[in-house]
């Protein structure tokens, strides 16, 4: 089996398991701290069943256990006292579980159904603010107007779980990724029909409780792998994707940022680091304008070398996005013989 642990400095190296119950190779799980900065851990068994750890240890069993079942899908986020949760489960159809305030102690609520007809899949967030949460999650549900079958979608939980918004289909879309604040809500997506390929973005207007009309960040290539990150710095909106070019090996990371709130955007792009595959993006704020990249990767399509390692490349900006020093790596020569994967920022 597998453990998911957790360890500090003052540990001297033994880390303590966090999960109660075995867990696969490939399981997904998520953490979230609370106002408190206590730790709640959620993650799918072996036996499928997903568990949730509390602030003081406990765990708790969410799934259905008199009956078949096919859960997958994970987001969470944790509020003071409380944690918000979301999850799908197959059997006996596709089904949205949410549960908007899992409190540190007391018995487990049931979980409300959010996915409605739109045949969610198990990409998804969540976001809490207070008193309410923002559901986002990717659904399969073809759409006549659009012509296109995967779409984002949206729900607002007002006052705890006591009221719930309408589904709002956003737009196209295979990636889930947004901006939460207290006052915008921002959803991207990589639209891709016969018309258009392009980074798009809506804005959610809390006033109304309806979506402004999308709008065009940049063009975009015919491929677009997972590599698709957004986030705010000191009162711009930036987000970040990898383009596939010509033949597919023609990797280059890209972004925008905007000052108005998604209205207009500037673009920028990596080209020292063109051709690189990336393998996993971190992103890092200080609130002041200061930004920092970690990234992994190689150019193993593009040099057609199957041998080739992966390894781990740094970049920042100190003017809030609008310059970036040159992508360096952080490994000697030596050091690049084995792979370098996965990097992290704080």
């Amino acid at each position: 089996g597998f453990l998911l642990n957790s360890a500090h400095a003052e540990l001297g190296g033994n880390p303590k398991a966090l999960n109660q119950h075995p867990v696969g190779e490939n399981t997904a799980w998520e953490y979230a701290l609370d106002a408190q900065g206590k730790m709640w851990l959620a993650y799918y068994g072996s036996d499928n069943l997903l568990y949730v750890r509390r602030t003081d240890g406990t765990e708790l069993t969410l799934g259905a256990q008199d009956r078949d079942r096919a859960m997958s899908g994970l987001a969470l986020d944790a509020g003071q006292d409380s944690l918000t949760l979301m999850w799908r489960d197959k059997v006996p159809e596709k089904t949205l579980n949410f549960i908007p305030n899992l409190a540190a102690t007391g018995p487990l609520p049931a979980p409300l159904s959010v996915g409605g007809d739109s045949q969610p899949l198990i990409r998804m967030e969540v976001a809490k603010r207070g008193n309410d949460a923002y559901l986002l999650w990717l659904g399969e549900k073809p759409d006549r107007e659009t012509r296109q079958r995967y779409h984002l979608y949206f729900r607002h939980i007002k006052d705890g779980g006591q009221t719930i918004s309408e589904v709002t289909q956003v737009m196209p879309s295979i990636y889930p990724m947004w901006i939460v604040d207290q006052k915008n809500i921002a959803v991207f997506s990589w639209v891709r029909t016969p018309e258009k390929k392009v980074i798009a973005i809506r804005h959610f207007d809390q006033a109304s409780g309806q979506f402004e009309p999308m709008v065009e960040i940049a063009q975009a290539p015919d491929q677009l792998p997972p590599i698709y990150r957004s986030f705010a710095s000191a009162g711009r909106w930036l987000v970040m994707w990898l383009g596939q070019y010509g033949d597919g090996k023609d990797f280059l990371l890209e972004g925008a940022y905007s000052e108005d709130k998604g209205k207009t955007w500037k673009h920028f792009a990596f080209e020292s680091v063109k051709g690189l595959d990336l393998s996993y993006l971190a992103t890092a704020t200080d609130g002041k304008g200061h930004i920092a990249l970690a990234f992994s990767g190689t150019r193993r399509l593009r040099d057609d070398n199957p041998n080739a390692k992966n390894d781990v490349y740094f970049t920042a900006s100190a003017d809030n996005g609008a310059t970036w020093s040159k992508p360096r790596t952080l490994r000697t020569d030596e050091q690049q013989l084995t792979h370098a994967k996965f990097p992290s920022l704080s």
